[in-house]
Formats: C-alpha cells, structure tokens, sequence
C-alpha cells in the first residue's frame, strides 16, 4: 500500500509528471484532498520543490 504522496513522488522521478505540486494543486482544488500547509511544504523541501 502507498499512500497519495508516494505514488506522486514515485510519478515525479519516473518522469510520468513534470512536478509534484501541479498534481497536489489540483487535488486540492477539486476538492479530492486534504493537506495541511506544514505537511506540503516539508513534502516539497524533500522532493526539491520548495
């Protein structure tokens, strides 16, 4: 089992995905997810998004 960000993270570096964070973006705007600022941003300090 892999969470959200996992199979996002795991889309970025097989180049399925440009960034990590147009993906999250439209998650959130759709009303798909939930995520909490602090949780994102260490998100995309770990994957070099941020």
């Amino acid at each position: 089992m892999m969470s959200t960000l996992g199979i996002i993270t795991l889309a970025k570096y097989k180049g399925l995905i440009p960034k990590a964070k147009q993906v999250i973006d439209q998650l959130i705007e759709s009303g798909f997810w939930i995520i909490s600022k602090e949780v994102l941003e260490e998100f995309l300090r770990e994957i070099g998004e941020l």
